[in-house]
């Protein structure tokens, strides 16, 4: 079976490859995946049980995330209990995360990105952020209790979209804003 110009073996690797299709050029842009045929094809009429099969697998795995963070916030808590230094803790999640990439891309579970130099720079200012938001997380449910901490994560949307419009002046609809709002209500009852 060939995917995305990667050819697997689907009888010795349960698994295809993944691999994520970026524009090398400097004006850096995600493209959608080129469309391919595989044997995993879903052909233009798609049976009811097969889509039926597909949402409830995807409730699944969002039920699973959804199970896997609560899990990893109160452990996160726990540790943070007993050993107060957020920082050292975060850095050994990276630690963790990185070794697994590394084998997921050693291995070729994943094929490796090629990432050129304006890549790079798109990524690095978000990359910056996301580690930040990782470490103030950390720090937040050393601090304060859990549910607290989940209370301030609930309006990141929220200043995301206030922020937006300060700094890259992005006016979103007004429909956004009023479901950010019933979000907000709801956080508080």
């Amino acid at each position: 079976m060939k995917l995305n110009g990667v050819s697997s073996s689907s009888s010795s690797f349960p698994f295809a490859r993944r691999s994520w299709t970026l524009s090398p050029s400097s004006s850096f842009k995600f493209r959608p995946l080129p469309p391919c045929a595989t044997e995993n094809a879903i052909p233009d009429s798609v049976p009811a049980e097969n889509t039926l099969f597909k949402t409830l697998e995807l409730g699944a795995l969002f039920s699973l995330w959804y199970l896997f963070h609560i899990n990893f916030n109160i452990y996160n808590k726990q540790v943070l209990k007993a050993y107060h230094f957020p920082v050292t803790v975060t850095l050994a999640q990276f630690a963790v995360g990185t070794v697994i990439v590394s084998l997921m891309w050693g291995l070729n579970l994943y094929k490796r990105p090629k990432v050129s130099g304006a890549m790079l720079g798109a990524i690095l200012p978000v990359d910056v952020v996301h580690t930040l938001g990782n470490l103030f997380t950390n720090m937040s449910l050393g601090k304060v209790a859990v549910s607290f901490t989940h209370t301030i994560k609930a309006m990141e949307p929220f200043f995301s979209v206030v922020l937006s419009a300060m700094f890259l002046g992005e006016v979103r609809y007004s429909n956004d804003v009023l479901s950010f709002c019933s979000a907000r209500v709801a956080c508080y009852d």
